[in-house]
Parts: C-alpha cells; sequence; structure tokens
C-alpha cells in the first residue's frame, strides 16, 4: 500500500505534466474534459486546470 508521501508525489508529478498528456484527473482518476475555454475539468470531482478564481460582487 503506498504511503501518503507516495501519494502527494504522485500528484504533484501529475500536476507538473503537461496539460496536453493529462486524460485522468489527478484527483480522482476520473477522465478530464477540455472545454471550449481551453480550462480542462472533471465532471466527478470538479477539478479544474487552471484554476478559476470566483469573483464575488
Amino acid at each position: 500500500m503506498a504511503t501518503g508521501d507516495e501519494i502527494l508525489a504522485w500528484k504533484k508529478a501529475i500536476a507538473e505534466m503537461p496539460r496536453e498528456e493529462i486524460t485522468d484527473c489527478p484527483e480522482d482518476g476520473w477522465p478530464i474534459q477540455k472545454l471550449p475555454d481551453g480550462t480542462y475539468w472533471c465532471e466527478f470531482c470538479g477539478w479544474h486546470w487552471p484554476l478559476r478564481i470566483r469573483k464575488h460582487g
């Protein structure tokens, strides 16, 4: 079984990969969708790349 440090290292390695190579979410392994605005999104957990900034009015 993987330790917490190993899992964090895997997540970091996945997050640092160029976006064109990523097909699965680094958080849960669900397939990633590329949206029309060029961002990547996981339908299962809501993960986005690049991160979206919410503006509160």
